[in-house]
């Protein structure tokens, strides 16, 4: 049986989205999302930590202190499929509830973040055979670790067996 903290391996990072709600009830995160494409691979959704110069002219060398994180600009390959990005480009300009779900299923059991933000779709270069596309994510709110707060589960599967909605519950 694998230990709790144990490396990942083999790791399904789902990245899961809808419409923004109305209302800020909690809890707030629950609820139904559906996958944002078929990701290659998802970069994180924390920026990186600026840091700011505190120096004065009595100092022998540079001083500095943490400063705030930068927004992430999330960009991630998907596998090209029409219903994703007909889907997709639909929600442009849309404000969403983003969820990142990392572990070994792609439900968050190892981590959950969750934040607020906006979609776009664009076709990459054709290979033959072969096309994919990127979805660029914009943050517009900090992203909030949410893995102990809430829990995923697959709620509806194509006819392959991929998962094409997932229930967001409070744990």
């Amino acid at each position: 049986m694998a230990q709790e903290n144990s490396a990942t391996v083999g790791l399904k990072t789902r990245v899961l989205y809808r419409e923004k709600l109305a209302t800020d009830a909690s809890p707030y995160w629950a609820g139904t999302f559906k996958p944002m494409g078929r990701p290659t691979s998802v970069p994180s959704p924390i920026g990186d930590q600026n840091m700011e110069d505190v120096s004065t002219l009595e100092d022998e060398s540079e001083v500095q202190v943490e400063g705030r994180r930068s927004a992430a600009s999330l960009e991630f390959e998907v596998t090209f499929l029409k219903d994703t990005f007909d889907e997709i480009n639909a929600l442009k300009g849309k404000d969403l509830d983003i969820i990142m779900a990392y572990g070994r299923e792609g439900k968050g059991e190892k981590a959950k973040y969750a934040f607020k933000g906006t979609a776009t779709i664009a076709p990459n270069e054709a290979t033959e055979g072969h096309l994919t596309a990127t979805i660029t994510v914009a943050e517009s709110t900090t992203p909030l670790l949410i893995t102990d707060d809430y829990t995923i589960a697959v709620a509806a599967t194509d006819a392959y067996g991929y998962p094409t909605s997932f229930t967001v519950a409070e744990a």
